[in-house]
């Protein structure tokens, strides 16, 4: 992310914590994500239970982010499901396999935000 996007979420990209490195060991990681308390989102001050290192100008940096503002930062996979309709037929497929495997027959049940009842699907 560059600083022009950092702003646009509202975050400042010199209150950022420096970061060792721009390619942080697995050690270095795993101690930042498990000391707690957890570092806060640089967007809302929320616990922040994702981190990355980013370079905004001035070397590497700690991007901590809670799950909404992960969210919105991060670009969609770009082989993955965009849609509600997409992420539902995936949700399908992977009960379907699953069931498959297990020789079993999964009841999924999927709820939305915006409709209420929204699929049934028995695997």
């Amino acid at each position: 992310m560059c600083a022009e996007e950092l702003r646009q979420h509202s975050i400042n990209p010199a209150t950022l914590p420096s970061a060792p490195s721009a390619e942080p060991t697995r050690h270095e990681f795993r101690t930042r994500m498990n000391t707690l308390p957890l570092a806060p989102c640089a967007a809302c001050g929320k616990p922040g239970i994702t981190t990355k290192v980013i370079d905004a100008g001035d070397g590497p940096h700690w991007l901590d982010l809670c799950w909404p503002h992960a969210g919105e930062t991060s670009p969609p996979h770009p082989h993955g499901p965009t849609t509600v309709e997409e992420i539902l037929d995936l949700l399908r497929e992977v009960a379907k396999e699953v069931a498959a495997e297990m020789g079993l027959s999964v009841p999924l049940h999927i709820w939305t935000d915006q409709e209420g009842w929204h699929d049934e699907y028995f695997g």
